[in-house]
């Protein structure tokens, strides 16, 4: 017989980033597997208490002594739980809790506030099991004060198309580079943008695709592209979904990320697979997923100098960009696709649960 799971990841905005997709991938795989699985979501919120945090919490409770889940997930989430810790509204369940980075990491971070600080690990300690994206999430986790045997590190998969990849060598017009993720501070979006304002007379297009995580933050990202004289060469696409964002990895001779941080990355799998070498940055899980067989240039993150050193090779170097791009695509078959993922998370939500099936 199949558990009952609760699966919560409520957070403030409707934004489907890579740790988004992983949840319902997941989602997905424990229903695929027998289980009953009851997502509580932003978007499965009632409109009327999605912004308010306190009404929101109440929801939250009802729902869950509604279910009474045998196992509750939760990734992230941290202002819907903490109310639901104090008041003791948390249904008597195993917990099992996501981690796809730390949060003061979107703030360039590596220690958050010390309030902050000691509420994510309480809430993290009082987890039956922690599942962390990589080994570098691993570590934070560590550091915070985790104990490590409660923590299991499984990578997210990615989406892997049989067609044949595309043919790169010889194309016409200016080589174009693709960066893909939410733009928020913590992408860096504008510190990329900056780089390849250093290509100087070097002809490229910049596709900038992901949806607004951080308004505030977009808008500035397109002062700054206008500031810079590059508005004919960058664009944005704004979120697009997968067949859409796969003819862009199609399109583009290379990737660049400038993030100062990545939990995991998605995308530099993503476009390995589709035969992209990768210009990013060491933050984080990055060197993880990129490995070292010659799959791209990794640079500190904030050396923007060092990024447009990198961009200033692969753009003038299109035989090299091809050879990058063939390692890129063995380095991603190396790499655990949904199936293995949704498999090992399966068996950890089980064994977190203490379901035999």
């Amino acid at each position: 017989m199949g558990m009952r799971a609760a699966f919560l990841m409520v957070g403030d905005t409707d934004v489907l980033t890579g740790g988004y997709i992983f949840n319902f991938r997941m989602a997905e795989a424990l229903r695929e597997a027998g289980h009953r699985v009851d997502v509580l979501h932003y978007r499965t919120l009632p409109p009327e208490v999605r912004d308010r945090p306190l009404a929101r919490a109440r929801y939250v409770a009802r729902e869950l002594q509604r279910v009474r889940p045998d196992l509750l997930i939760v990734s992230k989430s941290y202002k819907v739980m903490l109310p639901l810790v104090l008041t003791r509204r948390l249904p008597p369940a195993p917990l099992l809790y996501l981690v796809h980075h730390l949060e003061w990491r979107d703030r360039g971070l590596s220690r958050g506030p010390l309030p902050r600080r000691l509420a994510v690990r309480g809430m993290l300690r009082r987890a039956d099991a922690v599942w962390a994206n990589s080994l570098s999430t691993a570590g934070d986790l560590e550091a915070l004060g985790v104990p490590p045997k409660r923590v299991t590190v499984i990578p997210p998969g990615f989406e892997r198309p049989g067609e044949p990849l595309p043919r790169r060598g010889g194309r016409s017009g200016p080589p174009r580079v693709l960066t893909v993720g939410a733009v928020c501070p913590r992408k860096a979006q504008i510190q990329l943008v900056r780089a390849c304002a250093g290509l100087g007379d070097m002809d490229f297009r910049l596709a900038i695709v992901g949806g607004e995580a951080d308004p505030d933050y977009a808008a500035e990202l397109d002062r700054e592209v206008a500031g810079l004289g590059l508005s004919d060469r960058v664009s944005r696409t704004g979120h697009l979904e997968r067949k859409d964002l796969y003819r862009e990895y199609a399109r583009a001779d290379m990737l660049a990320q400038a993030s100062s941080w990545e939990g995991y990355g998605i995308a530099l799998a993503e476009a390995m697979w589709m035969g992209l070498p990768v210009v990013a940055t060491t933050g984080g899980a990055t060197p993880e997923v990129v490995g070292d067989s010659g799959a791209g240039i990794l640079v500190e993150p904030g050396d923007v100098k060092a990024m447009s050193s990198a961009l200033r090779r692969l753009v003038g170097h299109p035989g090299e960009r091809l050879a990058m791009g063939r390692a890129a695509r063995s380095r991603a078959e190396s790499l655990p696709g949904w199936e293995e993922s949704g498999r090992r998370f399966t068996e950890l939500a089980e064994r977190t649960a203490e379901v035999n099936v």
